[in-house]
């Protein structure tokens, strides 16, 4: 008697997609944190709406690089 092998079905690739989109269950966020949080950034809106607090960067990104300086691209060194 031979036995017959049951192969999986096969899976289509609608079936992949929906594997792949299942939502992982939400976490749950300590409700005294989440208020503490909110809190902070209620604090900070009022004091940078007030002008206050300034957005500072690291660089000055609107500074202009004055034409001659030090600053050269450096050039490979060409082949031979």
């Amino acid at each position: 008697m031979t036995q017959s092998l049951r192969l999986p079905a096969p899976t289509t690739a609608i079936e992949k997609i929906e594997k792949a989109k299942r939502k992982r269950a939400a976490v749950k966020i300590d409700p005294k944190h989440l208020k503490v949080a909110r809190e902070l950034r209620d604090r900070y809106l009022e004091q940078f709406n007030l002008g206050v607090v300034t957005p500072s960067a690291k660089y000055d990104v609107t500074r202009a690089i004055a034409e001659g300086s030090a600053v050269q691209a450096k050039l490979l060194p060409q082949a031979a």
